[in-house]
């Protein structure tokens, strides 16, 4: 499968992170990649994260694509669940709608995967409460 950005090479695995915008999906990724952790909230549009994972001596290589939380994109969004493996969906403990969004991105991600020839049962999809570091009060 061709990926749609020519300057990135192929990969062994691509995986999407998804969301409602500001829900931390680009801090998760950054911390889980030693980045600095930033409190302030930069909108993303569409970015990558590379890694290499050896498994039993066999280096694969892996892009995580970080996409947008806002409306504004959903073509970008839907490439991503078009061109990825696996999904990572991430929810704020502090916001109800962004759970609720959550699930909408699911049936969504089901709909595109399922339309495209790919079995329910297979696909690949971690659902992820974040920012449970927020003081019970502010939640």
């Amino acid at each position: 499968m061709a990926f749609p950005h020519p300057w990135l090479p192929p990969f062994d695995y691509k995986i999407s992170i998804l969301g409602a915008g500001g829900v931390g999906k680009t801090s998760l990724l950054k911390t889980f990649f030693g980045h600095k952790f930033s409190e302030k909230h930069v909108p993303t549009v569409d970015d990558y994260f590379i890694h290499s994972v050896n498994m039993d001596g066999v280096y694969y290589s892996t892009c995580i694509v970080d996409t947008a939380g806002t409306y504004a994109f959903p073509v970008m969004r839907r490439l991503a669940i078009h061109t990825c493996q696996a999904f990572i969906v991430v929810f704020a403990i502090n916001s109800e709608s962004s759970f609720r969004e959550a699930f909408e991105i699911i049936d969504e991600i089901y709909s595109i995967k399922v339309k495209a020839g790919s079995e329910a049962k297979k696909i690949i999809l971690n659902l992820v409460a974040n920012k449970l570091d927020i003081d019970c009060r502010e939640r």
